[in-house]
């Protein structure tokens, strides 16, 4: 679990678990922090 920068804004990002990969599609879960500042970005998690 963590954030990264992409687009010049901050992504909460999460691995799926093996045991619902069946349900979901994608290996990772990225959510947009809709911020462009790494302090609140941190904040947010």
């Amino acid at each position: 679990m963590g954030y990264t920068l992409s687009r010049g804004v901050y992504y909460f990002v999460k691995r799926v678990p093996i045991r619902y990969a069946a349900v979901e599609q994608r290996s990772r879960i990225q959510l947009s922090l809709k911020t462009k500042s790494p302090d609140v970005a941190e904040r947010s998690l």
